[in-house]
Order: structure tokens, then sequence, then C-alpha cells
């Protein structure tokens, strides 16, 4: 049941992923920045931060309903929201060198495995 679930909450993220972010970038009229998800990860992790709060300390939820939202409605919204949440607890637990260790790795290696994509599918099909 919890992978249906997830699988429904996956795709209720995307599917509000795509409009909020053509929302924001067709208002912005930003032709080479892509504010819109640029502005969906930053709901994703507000969203995040409050829900944890929100279901940890003010109102307590079913397992099932929890990984629906936190795994399907926000992974599926973005998955950064992950990242900046599991960050956070890793400065707030006092482990700076691992907090700052998972942003630099998961982005740069984040910009390197596009390019490692990118290159090796031009390999194949060029």
């Amino acid at each position: 049941m919890k992978l249906v679930l997830i699988g429904i909450g996956g795709a209720l993220g995307a599917i509000i992923r795509y409009f909020i972010g053509n929302f924001f970038q067709v208002q912005s009229n930003a032709e080479h920045f892509p504010i819109g998800i640029l502005l969906v990860n930053i709901i994703g992790c507000f969203l995040i931060g409050f829900l944890y709060i929100f279901f940890e300390f003010k109102f307590s939820i079913n397992e099932d309903i929890r990984i629906m939202i936190f795994v399907g409605i926000l992974g599926g919204f973005t998955t950064f929201s992950t990242f900046g949440l599991d960050t956070f607890h890793l400065f707030k637990n006092g482990m700076m060198n691992y907090a700052i260790l998972n942003i630099i790795l998961s982005v740069i290696l984040g910009i390197l495995a596009v390019w490692l994509g990118q290159f090796i599918a031009k390999i194949f099909w060029n």
C-alpha cells in the first residue's frame, strides 16, 4: 500500500511542479533564468520544513500518509526539498563538515553527472 501511496503522491507532486513552475516562469518573463524551478525548489524546501515540524510536534498523522506526503508529493514536487532537510539536520546536529560536504558533492557531482550523461549520450547517438 505504501508504494501505491508514494506513486499517487509522486504523480500529484510532479503535476503540481509542472503547473507552478510554468506559471512562475511565464509570469516572470525570465527568458534565460529558470525562475520557475528555483521558486518550486524554495517552496518545496519551505513546505518540507514546515510540515516536518507540524507533523512531528503539532498534528500526528498516519505513517503511510506521512510517507505519501514527504516521499510522494514533495518528492515528486522537488527532491531538492529532501536535500534541504537532510542538510539542515546535519547542520542542526553539529555535523558541519558533513553538511558542507553534502552541499558541495550534491551540486558539483550533480552538474558533472548531467554533463557525463550528455557526453555519453552524444557518443552513442552521434
